[in-house]
């Protein structure tokens, strides 16, 4: 039973490409500003890399998934707000990521959605030819853009936020409950930009259910992710590196069988030029 490489879930995508930097930081010393997000055309590139380990009858196996996505990504202000518009530029897998058929098919797939005082995506449409890969991706790229507290974040700002997703993991459908604790550190240079970095620690649940191979399975398990995010004074989104660990247990149900499954991930978004 091939369990590996259904769970490279509950972590951001993000995507590459080119942007002119436009730094309109504020005088030393001027007061801090409240940062929020702004109109910008820009392009990143995302790389996500899962460990997974299994272990099926005292035997250990393990897969490495490794998958690279650039993207297009531009917030316009329109009549109800900021406006987002994503475009898949390309996506690399390597260790059974994305099968190459659904890679092939979302290559240049746009998606188009509002951009909320939170930071969150809503009402995300996309191009459907690309199946079931744009599934997964719509619900990442709801969350692509660090959540901020509505009204904006100043260093020192605290907030908490829970989520859930529902998302296609292999032949699981999979519910993520996600509860994060969010801090405003004190405004940095990042990438040629004075920056607003936020820290993110987090801690969230699986449950799904599925068939594989005529069986039915049951997953349970919990997770953590500790995340950094910058923001720039002016309100673009300039990069986030990312770890995330799981340990979740698959039930063969027929047989009564547990797999524990243990994944280790990194997730890194930088601009691209």
């Amino acid at each position: 039973m091939r369990i590996l490489g259904i769970l490279a879930v509950g972590a951001a995508v993000a995507c590459g490409g080119g942007v002119v930097i436009v730094n309109n930081a504020p005088p030393p010393d001027a007061p801090p500003a409240v940062v929020t997000y702004g109109p910008s055309t820009m392009r990143y590139v995302s790389s996500q890399t899962r460990h997974i380990e299994q272990e099926v009858n005292g035997q250990v196996t393990a897969n490495d998934v490794r998958t690279v996505i650039q993207l297009s990504a531009e917030l316009a202000q329109g009549e109800a707000g900021l406006t987002a518009t994503m475009t898949l530029d390309s996506i690399t897998s390597t260790g059974g990521g994305v099968p190459p058929g659904q890679i092939a098919a979302a290559r240049g797939a746009g998606f188009t959605g509002q951009l909320a005082p939170n930071g969150r995506i809503e009402g995300l449409t996309g191009d459907e030819a690309a199946l079931s890969v744009l599934e997964q991706l719509r619900h990442s790229l709801a969350d692509f853009y660090p959540t901020l507290p509505v009204g904006g974040a100043l260093p020192g700002s605290v907030w908490t936020d829970t989520t859930t997703r529902d998302i296609a993991a292999g032949p699981l459908q999979v519910t993520i409950v996600a509860t994060t604790r969010h801090e405003a550190l004190g405004f940095t240079e990042y990438d040629g930009a004075r920056a607003l970095p936020i820290q993110s620690d987090g801690t969230y649940t699986l449950n799904g259910t599925g068939e594989q191979s005529g069986q039915q399975l049951t997953l349970d398990g919990t997770g953590q992710r500790h995340e950094t995010a910058f923001v720039s004074y002016d309100g673009r989104f300039l990069g986030s590196f990312a770890a995330d660990s799981a340990n979740i247990d698959v039930l063969i149900e027929a047989f009564g069988l547990i797999i524990p499954v243990v994944q280790i991930g990194q997730d890194t978004i930088r601009v691209l030029r």
